[in-house]
């Protein structure tokens, strides 16, 4: 990281992601063909809703991952901090090729 500044940005960034991908509704197809949410009636009445995972193998893995924040949120930081790396390579490749700094 350069400065502080790009460090703060890069962590607001993939938190930001994760809560999208683990939370918000605009991302729930994501997570549709992994999780499934079975509704059970309690004693006294009232309902609790679980969230259980659909089928095996890499299919109930993909269900864990994205449903547990901790680890969307590594898989999103090291997506920001690559993303931001290969585009910094690019624009300064580009820069060198044209005369630049």
């Amino acid at each position: 990281m350069d400065d502080p500044f790009s460090f703060v940005l890069l962590c607001l960034a993939s938190f930001r992601l994760t809560r999208l991908i683990v939370y918000d509704a605009i991302t729930a197809w994501i997570r549709r063909p992994f999780h499934e949410w079975t509704e059970q009636e309690l004693p006294d009445g009232s309902k609790q809703v679980f969230l259980s995972f659909k089928g095996g193998g890499l299919r109930r893995w993909f269900g864990e991952l994205l449903s547990c924040y901790w680890c969307t949120g590594i898989w999103c930081a090291a997506f920001c901090y690559i993303r931001r790396s290969w585009r910094r390579s690019l624009v300064n490749g580009c820069r060198k090729e044209k005369g630049g700094y």
